[in-house]
């Protein structure tokens, strides 16, 4: 078995675990806060919900608390539906000698192009990132150029005549070498042209993205009135409860998070309206999915600012009595009955009441808490891995060192002293190993016990434990974990991810 760099990679991921563990413990609270100003009863019965599912998630019928209630037109309802159809052609005699299927190929390219949207989304967020941050960008380009290829293969099959159908300039896109994975440009049949399109593509794959897209933009829609509910929720929530700016700082990461999944939300509903409208051409659909222009992404209370107001707010903002992130700076406001007109997006379907709310709430409770056990999981797991690396040392030094003299018998004296002194060798590196190990990771670790000594359980009402955190002494400025001194042994830090298939 490869030995990898395990001194770098804890020490990474301590470092980067109790940073997150604080920041979504903060985000956690400051949810539970909004909720149980509201609704008290919600979060036992939540957090029952959770563990009770946890304990019996296979067993059929145990609805999970981490989805939404049904929806019509989902990517799965129109995926499994595509997926039965393509099983009732093999048994017609259309035999499908492939793994994958059109469908498979069209979902492989939907969820590249997302990947892509998001990547993009945390670059432009990232102004100045640390280490840590660009090793994480660098990573998962890796693995989204990796993806890429594999569709490419799978486009070969499935779009034979594309590569020579293309335009110069297309084919000069298509060609480009060295570009960044965000920006690679897909050409899935909504890219083309009608004409092009037909000649293209196999039998049927435009039809196919053509449903998937209209799944696409029921989804994101509904995203975009779910994370609007949740916003409303907040703000209505931090009027009534919170004053002054210390006090208002302290809910940011939730609204952060809202305000990025809202603004996800939107350019997928965007880029899947366009495609579709390439894919079908103008009709009846456009009077339920219109065009979502940023004055109509607003809750079914709020109103969009005037120019005035956007001027005033952001004086304000600049003077410092308004916080970044927060309602001011949100694009919108509570309208009077007066001024009050509704957004497109709350007529499409129905407003969504109070039980639409309280679904949308409990989705992103749950999140919210699954997040935050996550993190603290981790950082158990990695001060165990630590523990062990540094007791594994003591023992292997322990083992070299009775081995020092276990062969003494019909062997030659300087023999058994090369043997000694091999054995001895071994033993004085495994103590160093493990002693420099431990001065290494102390601070790390003594952070992560102050952490873990923060959180104690108790039981709830139902008998239901109730995690409750207290913040650690984190050092944003940490580096990495990385104490520095000699490499103690080879690798390359993390394990690259292996290809799924040969190159061609």
């Amino acid at each position: 078995m490869r030995t990898i760099s395990y001194r770098k990679i804890f020490g990474q991921r301590m470092t980067r675990n109790l940073k997150e563990a604080r920041k979504h413990k903060e985000a956690f609270e400051a949810f539970t806060a909004l909720v149980e100003a509201e609704q008290p009863e919600l979060v036992a019965k939540w957090r029952g919900w959770v563990h009770d599912w946890e304990a019996e998630q296979h067993v059929e019928g145990h609805g999970s608390p981490f989805e939404m209630a049904k929806r019509e037109h989902t990517m799965k309802d129109i995926q499994l539906r595509l997926g039965k159809e393509e099983l009732t052609r093999t048994g017609l005699g259309v035999e499908i000698e492939r793994q994958h299927t059109s469908s498979t190929f069209v979902t492989m390219g939907l969820e590249i192009e997302q990947s892509q949207r998001i990547l993009t989304i945390d670059l432009a967020a990232m102004k100045d990132p640390t280490t840590t941050q660009e090793l994480d960008f660098v990573k998962r380009k890796t693995a989204l150029t990796k993806r890429i290829r594999r569709f490419r293969r799978l486009q070969l099959t499935y779009m034979p005549e594309l590569v020579r159908l293309l335009t110069p300039a297309q084919r000069q896109v298509w060609e480009e070498k060295g570009r960044s994975a965000e920006l690679v440009k897909l050409f899935m049949p909504s890219e083309l042209g009608a004409t092009t399109r037909g000649a293209a593509c196999e039998s049927g794959l435009g039809k196919i993205e053509e449903e998937m897209r209209e799944a696409e933009l029921q989804e994101s829609l509904d995203d975009v009135r779910d994370a609007l509910r949740i916003r409303t929720m907040a703000n209505r929530f931090r009027r009534r409860n919170t004053t002054g700016q210390r006090a208002l700082t302290r809910g940011q990461g939730l609204l952060r998070q809202i305000s990025v999944r809202i603004h996800k939300a939107k350019l997928r509903y965007r880029y899947a309206r366009t495609a579709l409208l390439r894919l079908r051409g103008h009709g009846a659909w456009e009077e339920r999915y219109r065009v979502l222009a940023e004055e109509d992404i607003r809750g079914v209370n709020e109103r969009t600012i005037t120019e005035e107001e956007a001027g005033e707010r952001e004086r304000l903002r600049q003077m410092g009595e308004i916080i970044e992130g927060g309602m001011a700076v949100a694009g919108t406001v509570a309208a009077g009955e007066g001024t009050h007109t509704m957004s497109w997006i709350w007529r499409s379907t129905g407003l969504g009441g109070e039980e639409e709310l309280v679904d949308a709430l409990r989705v992103e409770w749950c999140k919210a808490y699954a997040r935050m056990r996550r993190w603290h999981e981790d950082i158990v797991l990695v001060d165990e891995e630590m523990r062990r690396t540094i007791e594994f040392g003591v023992w292997k030094a322990a083992e070299w060192e009775a081995r020092a003299g276990a062969r003494t018998k019909n062997i030659t004296a300087p023999l058994v002293e090369g043997l000694r002194a091999y054995a001895m060798e071994h033993v004085e590196r495994e103590k160093t190993t493990s002693a420099r190990l431990g001065a290494q990771w102390a601070g790390l670790r003594e952070k992560a016990r102050i952490y873990l000594a923060g959180i104690r359980e108790e039981a709830g009402p139902d008998g239901v434990r109730e995690v409750r955190v207290v913040d650690p002494d984190v050092d944003p400025e940490d580096e990495e974990g990385d104490v520095g001194g000699e490499e103690i042994v080879d690798g390359e830090g993390e394990e690259e991810e292996a290809e799924d298939e040969d190159e061609d």
